[in-house]
């Protein structure tokens, strides 16, 4: 599994709806269908993100582009 961490910069007014997508990646046993992506302890100022490789069961080493949105109600 790999982890990441994303900061909104000024903070946001109230914790947010996070959608992750993945847009591509270099690795060449991966599908991006085959990512698994969790978002975790969401704040007002940050949110974590989890990705894993439910097919090869890890994450191939390589370059990955995602694609987020945050939506406070």
């Amino acid at each position: 599994m790999a982890s990441f961490a994303i900061h909104f910069n000024p903070a946001l007014t109230d914790i947010p709806v996070v959608e992750v997508q993945p847009i591509k990646t270099s690795c060449k046993n991966t599908e991006l269908n085959d990512l698994k992506i969790k978002t975790g302890g969401s704040k007002t100022s940050d949110f974590n993100i989890h990705v894993q490789n439910d097919k090869l069961g890890y994450i191939e080493k390589g370059e990955y582009i995602f694609s987020f949105s945050a939506r406070v109600s």
